[in-house]
């Protein structure tokens, strides 16, 4: 093999071409010193393969002879590691970023503390409460009351509308950004299909490559995703991946899109970032909302009702009545009951009532347990002893809008406890003296039957083997109130409500007015009312037909806020029926016989035939009774007895007689009552039925019948004029508003909640170790999420969080997180401000023509706390007549206590002392901060975040410039280092190109003057 003539010069060809080469890098590099993401390109060269080869025919020379230089590739000087770096931490950078910037705007919007903001407002508001207090008659300072509460409750609904503003441009940016990523996403597969395609050519696209690169680190910066370069082997190329926390964006070419999935929440569509083909709906729409930010996670939800946001009120109602000796009002010919009060045409006209009626609020919680019966004396098990005579116990059980009256009353005849309630059943405890806990049980499981929704259910527990205690619950998780109607075996039994029971007295000369005056001045510690949730307000209502009416409404919306009225302390109705606070309940069918003039049965005037009456239990028992007319009686007794109806039976020797010529209704049923009791019969004879009452020896007036009722079944009678059935009544509290909480279950946890929308809820414990039912402490149900119950049913929620970093990540928990929990807090403000404010304005009396007013809101009523900071305002009402806020506190008595409905007259400010008190009470945070304490608490909560977004923000910043920095040491364009090169590169082209002519000049030589020399 021969060495080529022509090798120098193609060895001079390849050296040219790889320094122009070079110097054109160079130049390149130079050309992009500021273009963006642009990554300094390098020639690599490298010798080209000597000659020759070892081999048998190699030829006969020195060594290898070298061939030149060549390109091997022009490649980007990029570090992959620092590049990984790079956008992890850009990830988090742009995270703090967007919540840096949402504290640079809450901060603005508070304008503290140097600015106007609510800390100014509310010290403003209190100290117009605290002149007016010192000048109580100064409309001048009452209206400045008024003006600062406006200015309070405008200020708290800018800074929240502000929030809800804020929010909505969050919500913008969070599917502009969903978009701007989705065109990255696109981008970035359109290069990898060019790249794919060159470097299948054998080339390097770095252009292509850097700017494919930039688009990552835009992508970074807005959501947390990774990326894989192509893996190479056996000849088979792989594709480009990007993906999202396990779900991927792009393969190769193909994109899988973000998507902005629409989800409702407070009327408003709110977007969560998800993945194409990955989509969920975060609840069923139809059953609940969420906004969820905190951990994954699949849960359940059970909704079993939702709140109604009202609060308890009673009256309204012009229902049939019972007279005070326990009968209705009937028409005398058709038996129908008849309308027994009128209602006043006047609130300051003398109602002529003297006695007095309780008030209790609140509730004990879904399940209500007795204590243990173990007393040493009584025995395990007793609840009550033998009594005397006359000992009458009575307890009510209120759920929902049942209530359930039962009387324990001591039979000396029998030696036992006899058992009723006002739903009709009756029962006994035997003849061994004891009222037993399987005794009351049993009694209540039969009287809170068919009740639906507000069904109860009695069960016993066990001691020792003994029945010794026992507990009312709600399967359906209502609240439970029981109180002492008459006596206190609730209170024995350790099942009381615990809150105070509160007297109004009523004197003849009070009126409307002066009633609805004792009842709202009551609100005073001096009753043990300490906090709104244990009283009510009353108020008065003009109906369609000009006459007035009294109701009574809690001063605090919720299930837990129940009202139960009572008599006075005997149980007497008669004041709470003439105002119209309690309504006849049909419970149950009777039989009845028909109405008998002037309530006489027989009349010996009119007819003496021996007549019989026979009635029949529903197990088919009869007992026979027989009416005889004896036209002589005992002349020689003493005193004598006239002639007059005597009464016998054949079951046994109990007999009776009339008081003269006439067997009147009721002497009648005293008679049959008295046997069925013998008997042991559970039969309950009554006259003028509608209610089952004890009989008296009172004759009846006007017409009357008799009833027969049996708590086991029908009863039938027969020898009467005529026999039908007839509804039994009873008196129950007129609920005209009946306050409901939702009722739900999160993961199996039960909670109640007086708002359909919340993150914090009140647990109902469950299990054998638990025993607090109360549910009324608030706690949060889930991390991280808000909740807007809907609809009765159940759904799951899924907390999956594809995006888990970067902007997108921050805005959406800005948006679900952050600004709930700082308008949730706003709004505990505003709530509590209101719901105390109100509580003590209800007490107070006005002035001028409102001095006698007492009942009226100085802020409009809030039922929940939802947007409770936008809704604050003060009522149209007071702001119309200043003269209406409650300045003063009515006439107290010798021990300081308001009891008499009027005011204690000009130049009090007692009440509007107790308003001006709320200032530092420590009303928030569980009763540990005033409004002051729980604002600054507030701002510093927010001063303390917003310094620690900046600082993480400013570490992160500080962070991704100093690992760019690094980036661009490796992958930035350096003016000096390239002009060396270019000069380095021109020097040995220039050098390489005088080779070239040198070799030239030799070939030339050799070609056109070989053989020519010397001649």
């Amino acid at each position: 093999m021969v060495l080529s003539s022509f090798f120098g010069l193609e060895m001079g060809k390849r050296a040219l071409n790889s320094f122009r080469r070079g110097i054109e890098v160079a130049g390149h590099n130079v050309s992009n010193v500021a273009t963006e993401g642009y990554s300094r390109q390098r020639v690599e060269l490298s010798t080209t393969e000597p000659y020759t080869k070892p081999g048998l025919m190699r030829p006969e020379i020195p060594g290898q002879i070298g061939t030149g230089v060549k390109v091997d590739q022009i490649v980007r000087m990029r570090d992959i590691f620092l590049d990984l770096q790079y956008r992890a931490e850009n990830t988090d950078l742009g995270y703090w970023e967007k919540i840096n910037k949402l504290y640079d705007v809450v901060q603005s919007y508070i304008s503290e503390p140097s600015g106007q903001g609510i800390r100014a407002e509310m010290d403003i508001f209190w100290s117009a409460l605290s002149e007016l207090q010192k000048m109580p008659e100064s409309t001048a300072l009452r209206q400045t009351v008024v003006e600062s509460a406006k200015s309070l409750g405008s200020m708290l609904n800018s800074l929240s509308s502000g929030f809800d503003e804020y929010s909505s441009m969050v919500n913008t940016e969070v599917k502009n950004m969903v978009d701007q990523a989705n065109s990255i996403l696109h981008q970035v597969a359109d290069l990898n299909v060019t790249i794919s395609q060159l470097q299948a050519l054998g080339q390097n696209p770095n252009d292509l490559l850097d700017k494919r690169d930039l688009l990552l680190d835009h992508l970074s910066g807005m959501l947390d995703v990774d990326y894989q370069e192509p893996y190479t082997g056996n000849d088979v190329t792989g594709e480009y991946f990007i993906t999202l926390n396990g779900r991927t964006l792009v393969q190769g070419g193909q994109v899988r899109e973000l998507v902005a999935h629409a989800f409702q929440w407070d009327g408003k569509v709110y977007y969560d970032v998800q993945v194409t083909s990955n989509e969920f709906d975060i609840t069923d729409p139809n059953v609940a909302l969420v906004l969820a930010t905190g951990p994954e996670g699949i849960h359940q939800l059970n909704i079993d009702r939702l709140a109604n946001g009202e609060e308890w009120t009673i009256g309204g109602e012009d229902p049939f009545c019972i007279e005070p000796d326990g009968s209705l009002t009937r028409d005398p010919v058709t038996g129908d009951p008849i309308r027994s009060r009128t209602r006043p045409m006047t609130i300051t006209e003398p109602l002529g009532l003297s006695s007095s009626f309780r008030i209790q609020v609140g509730s004990q919680g879904t399940l209500v347990p007795s204590k243990t019966f173990n007393d040493v004396l009584l025995g395990a098990g007793n609840i009550l002893g033998s009594g005397q005579q006359g000992d009458t116990y009575s307890f009510r059980v209120g759920v929902n809008d049942y209530e359930a009256t039962i009387t324990v009353t001591w039979d000396n005849a029998n030696n036992n406890w006899r058992l009723s309630s006002d739903t009709g059943a009756r029962g006994n405890t035997g003849t061994n003296g004891n009222l037993t806990v399987d005794n009351l049980t049993n009694f209540m499981n039969t009287a809170f039957k068919g009740m639906g929704e507000n069904a109860l259910t009695v069960a016993t527990k066990q001691t020792d083997g003994t029945t010794t205690n026992f507990n009312i619950s709600s399967p359906s998780n209502h609240l439970i109130s029981i109180s002492d109607v008459v006596g206190n075996l609730a209170s024995q039994m350790g099942m009381a409500n615990p809150n105070p029971t509160i007297t109004i007295d009523v004197d003849a000369s009070d009126s409307l007015e002066i009633i609805r005056n004792k009842i709202n001045e009551k609100y005073q510690e001096a009753f043990g009312l300490t906090v709104p949730e244990q009283w009510v307000h009353a108020s008065l209502v003009q109906a369609d037909d000009q006459s007035w009416y009294l109701t009574i409404a809690a001063d605090v919306a919720g299930e837990a806020q129940r009202i139960t009225l009572m008599g006075d302390v005997d149980g007497n109705n008669q004041t709470l029926r003439r105002l119209g606070l309690v309504k006849l309940d049909s419970t149950e069918t009777l039989q009845q016989t028909d109405v008998y003039a002037g309530g006489v049965v027989l009349d010996s005037t009119v007819a003496t035939t021996t007549t019989n009456f026979d009635v029949t239990d529903a197990a088919g028992n009869t007992v026979s009774f027989t009416a005889t007319w004896d036209p002589v009686g005992n002349p020689a007794a003493v005193p004598p007895i006239p002639p007059h109806w005597d009464l016998t039976n054949g079951t046994n020797a109990l007999t009776g007689t009339s008081a003269g010529n006439t067997l009147t209704t009721r002497e009648l049923a005293n008679y049959m009552q008295s046997v069925f009791d013998a008997l042991g019969s559970d039969i309950s004879v009554a006259v003028n039925a509608g209610v089952v009452t004890p009989v008296t020896t009172t004759p009846p007036v006007g017409g009357s019948f008799i009833t027969f009722k049996s708590s086991t079944g029908a009863v039938t009678a027969t020898g009467f004029n005529s026999i039908t059935n007839a509804p039994v009544y009873r008196e129950v509290s007129a609920y005209s508003k009946v306050a409901v909480d939702a009722s739900f279950a999160f993961d199996n946890i039960r909670y109640l909640s007086s708002d359909n929308v919340f993150n914090k809820a009140r647990r109902v414990p469950s299990g054998t170790n638990r025993n607090d039912y109360s549910a009324k402490a608030l706690e949060t149900v889930s991390e991280g999420m808000w909740f807007e119950l809907k609809n009765v049913g159940q759904t799951t929620i899924k907390v999956l969080h594809h995006v888990k970093n970067g902007e997108i990540k921050a805005l959406e928990e800005i948006r679900d997180g952050i600004i709930p929990d700082l308008q949730g807090q706003l709004n505990d403000i505003a709530y509590t401000l209101v719901k105390n404010f109100n509580a003590y304005q209800y007490s107070g009396y006005g002035v001028g023509d409102n001095k006698t007013t007492t009942g009226v809101a100085f802020f409009d009523p809030l039922g929940t706390s939802w947007k409770a900071a936008k809704l604050l305002d003060v009522n149209n009402a007071v702001e119309n007549s200043v003269s209406l806020i409650g300045a003063a506190m009515g006439k107290s008595d010798g021990t300081g206590r308001a009891i008499y409905g009027t005011t204690a007259g000009a130049g009090d400010g007692a009440n509007a002392s107790r308003m001006g008190g709320l200032k530092t009470s420590k009303l928030l945070s569980d009763g540990s901060a005033s409004f002051g304490e729980f604002y600054e608490a507030y701002l510093a909560k927010i001063g303390s975040e917003a310094g620690r977004a900046s600082l993480m923000y400013k570490s992160q910043l500080n962070l991704v410039d100093q690992i760019d920095a690094q980036r661009q040491s490796v992958m930035g364009v350096n003016i000096d280092e390239e002009m060396l090169d270019i000069l380095m590169f021109n020097t040995a082209f220039n050098a390489m190109a005088r080779y070239v002519t040198t070799i030239d000049e030799m070939l030339d030589r050799l070609i056109n003057s070989f053989g020519l020399v010397g001649r």
